[in-house]
């Protein structure tokens, strides 16, 4: 959930126009950060023992639901009136990733043996 909760965070506090550069970086940054913590957290499990894992992880998610609660006690930047709704870009991004996925003939299969089992009925 840290991956979706930073990038919702930044989008809300940026503008339209710098969406693929704002979740680009946040993207990026989150992969920074798995690998440096895999690797940091595996030498001080070497050090500490494998319960230190579980430590590591608890202290994690405290700090992040300490983040979470100081977050959300700040006023906003965008207020809600600001705020345009949501629209999905995917159809107008990639229109020809519909039409090439496999599983659409499958959907389509099943709804209209869905339809033909509602007229049988």
């Amino acid at each position: 959930p840290l991956y979706a909760i930073s990038l919702a965070t930044a989008a809300d506090v940026s503008s339209s126009d710098e969406f693929v550069a704002m979740g680009t970086s946040v993207l990026l940054l989150h992969s920074i950060g798995a690998v440096v913590a895999s690797v940091v957290l595996g030498q001080l499990m070497n050090l500490l023992g494998a319960s230190f894992l579980f430590w590591a992880s608890a202290l994690l998610c405290g700090l992040f639901a300490i983040l979470i609660l100081t977050m959300t006690r700040k006023p906003r930047d965008v207020t809600v009136e600001e705020q345009i709704p949501f629209t999905m870009a995917a159809a107008d991004a990639a229109p020809m990733s519909f039409e090439l996925d496999p599983r659409a003939a499958e959907s389509e299969d099943l709804h209209s043996t869905e339809e033909t089992r509602n007229q049988i009925l």
